[in-house]
């Protein structure tokens, strides 16, 4: 197993929780004036598969996407929308950290390890798909290089909206990435110290575009932390272990 890219699973099960919780939190929800503090999931991505990338919803498929991470051989994965496994892809073909659905091109897209280096299979890249929505095994590099991004092993999350990546490297500081060009366009720094976050070595962040809201896990806490788009802290979420 190549772990030159791999996280450490501690990090990895709060990455999976936090990402799958706040879309199943957000998906055709009303807008939320605050976090909710103790959500009950609904959904188990289930299967017994071991899957460390963040989560795409497509909604024309109505099927959830996710990987496991630390090397392109290793297998992606395809959940029905009660969280039933329908398909492995063994292997998945791109070492992938993060997974999204982009409304801009209707596709299941990914953001590599790497990214910010070129080299074969890096940067942002079209999971392709058949028309059943399952992974037909082909790829396309959409954006060779991502020289925005935070580091090489960020898991970074997409603002269809704003056609933009927020990324970060386990720290309170996120970039702001353009996904045209991949070059950094700005920076947003979330107000840890008024959050009282206890441990966040992961990479990851989630984007709530419904709320436009990002979030981190607290691995202290088992939280997931709550911040406007201004980096503003708004409340946390318990994660059920």
């Amino acid at each position: 197993r190549d772990l030159h890219s791999f996280p450490t699973r501690r990090s990895s099960d709060l990455l999976s929780r936090t990402l799958t919780l706040f879309l199943l939190l957000s998906a055709g929800l009303p807008a939320l004036a605050q976090p909710v503090a103790n959500p009950a999931r609904t959904i188990f991505l289930g299967g017994g598969v071991e899957s460390d990338s963040s989560i795409a919803y497509h909604p024309t498929f109505d099927q959830y996407y996710a990987a496991d991470i630390g090397n392109g051989s290793f297998p992606g994965f395809v959940f029905d929308n009660s969280g039933t496994l329908i398909q492995t892809q063994d292997p998945i073909n791109v070492d992938v950290r993060a997974l999204y659905y982009n409304s801009n091109t209707g596709f299941v897209e990914s953001v590599s390890y790497n990214a910010i280096s070129a080299g074969p299979q890096r940067g942002v890249i079209h999971m392709e798909t058949d028309p059943a929505g399952l992974y037909n095994g082909s790829t396309s590099i959409l954006l060779a290089l991502v020289p925005g991004l935070a580091s090489a092993q960020t898991v970074p999350a997409y603002d269809a909206a704003r056609d933009q990546f927020y990324s970060r490297d386990g720290s309170n500081s996120v970039n702001v990435v353009s996904r045209s060009d991949g070059s950094q366009t700005g920076t947003i720094t979330l107000d840890f110290t008024t959050a009282g976050v206890g441990s966040v070595e992961s990479n990851a962040i989630a984007y709530v575009p419904e709320e436009d809201w990002l979030v981190v896990a607290d691995n202290a806490n088992d939280n997931a932390v709550v911040f406007d788009i201004d980096g503003n802290f708004l409340g946390n979420s318990a994660l059920d272990m």
